[in-house]
């Protein structure tokens, strides 16, 4: 589900691993999706959420820092579009999920991957330059 391929690709080895890592915790959640045979998934679907939650945090804290230390001039909108997503997976309905496991699960897999794709090539690629060019300096 989560293909990672060189058209997510910064150029910028670190924060490349790190995304690729993202993908890899989408993964999971999809695998367990598509391949448990059990109804109840809640323990696992929440341990998941949780790996990603604050992975995407330790990867956001990555991205910020460099952001300050490179002077980034887009800084402020790029880390508004950080903490709207970390609220979303804060927010989750965990009541919900439990009651309907494999329905709610889908639908925080899909607003993982529409998240990840759209960032990763919007604003992502919008700091790539700066990133590469100070690192190189």
């Amino acid at each position: 589900m989560f293909n990672w391929n060189e058209d997510y690709a910064l150029g910028i080895k670190e924060i490349d691993e790190q995304h690729q890592q993202l993908f890899a915790i989408g993964n999971e959640l999809y695998e367990l999706l598509n391949t448990s045979k059990e109804d109840d998934i809640y323990d696992e679907i929440m341990e998941i959420v949780e790996k990603l939650k604050a992975y995407t945090i330790f990867h956001f804290n990555t991205e910020e820092r460099y952001f300050e230390e490179f002077g980034y001039e887009n800084k402020e909108a790029h880390m508004r579009e950080h903490s709207i997503f970390v609220e979303k997976l804060e927010t989750i309905d965990f009541h919900a999920v439990d009651q309907e496991q494999r329905k709610h699960a889908m639908s925080i897999l899909k607003m993982v991957i529409d998240w990840i794709f759209k960032h990763i090539h919007g604003s992502d690629f919008l700091y790539k330059d700066c990133f590469i060019k100070n690192m190189n300096a």
